[in-house]
């Protein structure tokens, strides 16, 4: 038996004009709206239209599978901006009800150093967007920061008891807590992960192409005995990394059918993996302490 979680990491790039010391007290705006436009309507076309469709697809013909959804407030905002049809197909996945959306800072994980205060307010800043987009209410905060205990304590001061986190120092296959956290952390897969979002057209691997049949089996492989698999999927892998002659999509589009021919098999969301096992109590957390400057 195997308990498969599919997150999907949106994250819209966001450009700036060019400013030199000349602009200084000049009223020049600071984002190039031009550019982001043009940057959108070439992401809609090769990524967010079919691979949202093709998803919600898989959410209306199984009812088995669900899907995890992570998207920064600066591609909410420039959804709502530029392409709002783009933000509908988003809805519409949420709509389903078998997909959970996670919490971040609405701008940047890194203000975390710069002020617990800062930190907090982009949280807040964020969960505000959410609900005001989706009607929703984060339960999982996703962290792309490595874990100390200042930083698990702030993101339960917010109110959150999962975390969803990139480690190498556990087993990435098992929910875990810290001795004096009430958290259960859940970590990604980082290596299947990354044989999707960057090694999938290397010729040069052993293995190469990944097909659905060879990813499934890699799965089982490291699920069997464990809690979950946790899959981070960047959508920029599905249309811009790889293209879509890679055919990247059909591997995705094949992975539900196929995973799930093993009856045993379950697709979770990360709170949905919480509810079925208890976290293992010996998580390990790096001995440097990285704290928040205030």
């Amino acid at each position: 038996m195997t308990n498969l979680c599919l997150c999907f990491n949106v994250r819209q790039p966001v450009y700036m004009n060019r400013f030199t010391v000349f602009d200084i007290g000049k009223n020049k705006e600071h984002f190039h709206d031009k550019k982001n436009d043009h940057q959108l309507n070439d992401a809609a076309k090769k990524i967010y239209r079919h691979t949202n469709s093709m998803i919600l697809r898989l959410l209306e013909n199984n009812i088995d599978f669900k899907a995890t959804y992570i998207i920064s407030g600066l591609s909410l905002e420039q959804f709502e901006k530029y392409h709002p049809d783009i933000l509908e197909s988003f809805k519409n996945l949420v709509a389903t009800g078998r997909v959970e959306l996670l919490s971040q800072p609405y701008y940047s994980q890194l203000s975390f150093f710069y002020s617990g205060k800062e930190f907090k307010d982009q949280v807040r800043l964020y969960e505000k967007k959410i609900k005001e987009i989706f009607s929703y209410k984060p339960k999982t905060f996703f962290s792309e920061l490595t874990l100390s205990k200042s930083l698990i304590k702030t993101i339960e001061d917010l109110g959150y008891k999962i975390i969803m986190a990139k480690d190498n120092s556990n087993n990435q296959n098992f929910i875990y807590k810290t001795k004096n956290s009430k958290s259960s952390i859940i970590l990604i897969n980082t290596g299947l992960s990354d044989a999707v979002n960057h090694s999938f057209t290397e010729a040069s691997l052993t293995k190469h192409p990944l097909t659905v049949d060879k990813y499934v089996d890699k799965i089982n492989k490291e699920g069997r005995n464990a809690h979950s698999v946790n899959l981070f999927i960047d959508y920029s892998s599905l249309g811009f990394r790889h293209t879509k002659s890679s055919k990247i999509l059909s591997l995705i589009a094949n992975l539900p059918e196929a995973f799930l021919e093993s009856t045993a098999n379950d697709f979770k969301t990360p709170s949905g993996i919480t509810q079925v096992y208890p976290p293992k109590t010996n998580f390990k957390i790096p001995r440097r302490e990285l704290s928040p400057s205030g």
